[in-house]
């Protein structure tokens, strides 16, 4: 005799996402993309690779940032925003 039994899952609370905390522009991105965000908080960005590995850092509270290309490969990257409220992760496309 085989019994299955099915997990309980109970939701306690789920807070939307807010996507418009911050905006990525143009993407893909050629040769600069523009960070904007809608908090002067301080927040930390991180660019990280497809494989997870870190490749720039920003510690600001500025409302806007340059990410430019440089030398960064064609591919796909990671952006995240952290600060005292929330983590959030966009996907980026080097061109």
């Amino acid at each position: 005799n085989c019994t299955s039994t099915s997990p309980e899952v109970i939701v306690v609370n789920i807070t939307e996402i807010d996507k418009t905390s911050f905006i990525l522009y143009p993407n893909p991105v050629t040769y600069q993309a523009t960070l904007e965000m809608n908090s002067s908080h301080s927040k930390t960005i991180q660019l990280l690779d497809s494989r997870g590995s870190l490749i720039r850092t920003w510690n600001t509270s500025d409302k806007r940032i340059e990410i430019a290309k440089n030398d960064l490969s064609t591919g796909n990257y990671f952006l995240t925003k952290q600060d005292d409220e929330s983590i959030t992760t966009i996907s980026i496309i080097m061109e």
